[in-house]
């Protein structure tokens, strides 16, 4: 990855955190549709543009850290803590994809279901009361138990990276980490915290990591 693009990368962290908090405020906001909601309710709340808008956004923010996780390793590919930073790099790339993918099945997915059941195909309810985030079919578990195992152990690992390379505070490693792994468990006030760890710890890694010296 050439230099431009690692500062774009790491640019990019901050920017994931901010697309990834914006989603959850109606939840703290009031007016949010819960999983508890009746499938009418969950359709129209599924299928509106507001959600739409907020779906897209949250599925960009994830793709922007896995940009930013890519320009990340880039750097600390050449630190002492390379070998983490190589597993931390893996394994949050496989957390991320699986997280994008279940913000589309949010997104897109629920959608179609919730059109159809708008449309008067009543057997399309249960269907997508077990798409829909809170109310997950048990076929989801295994998807959560790994995405989940890699988001940990990455987050460790990227941490560990950043804590051995000393081009960044120690807080900034800590935070990060922790940062990370709430973006993947992907739940209310989990991920609110996180993504603005994110942006903190995002700006502080892109200031001080293209500043302190070339990369």
């Amino acid at each position: 990855m050439n230099s431009a693009l690692v500062r774009w990368g790491l640019w990019a962290i901050p920017v994931a955190g901010g697309l990834t908090l914006l989603p959850w405020l109606p939840l703290f906001l009031g007016g949010n549709v819960g999983p508890g909601s009746d499938s009418g309710t969950l359709a129209r709340a599924a299928t509106s543009p507001w959600s739409a808008l907020l779906g897209n956004m949250y599925i960009v923010g994830v793709l922007c850290l896995l940009f930013g996780t890519l320009a990340l390793y880039s750097i600390l590919a050449a630190s002492p803590g390379r070998g983490a930073a190589a597993l931390g790099m893996v394994l949050g790339l496989v957390a991320l994809v699986m997280v994008a993918g279940v913000w589309i099945i949010l997104t897109y997915v629920d959608a179609v279901l919730g059109d159809l059941y708008l449309a008067g195909n009543q057997g399309a309810g249960d269907a997508f009361k077990s798409m829909t985030g809170g109310s997950w079919s048990p076929r989801f578990i295994p998807l959560f138990i790994v995405g989940g195992l890699a988001g940990l152990i990455a987050a460790i690992s990227l941490g560990t990276a950043l804590w051995r390379s000393r081009r960044v505070p120690k807080w900034v490693a800590i935070l990060f980490a922790v940062a990370f792994l709430g973006s993947v468990i992907s739940a209310p006030v989990i991920t609110l915290v996180a993504a603005i760890l994110l942006i903190v710890t995002g700006l502080a890694m892109a200031r001080g990591m293209t500043m302190s010296a070339p990369v």
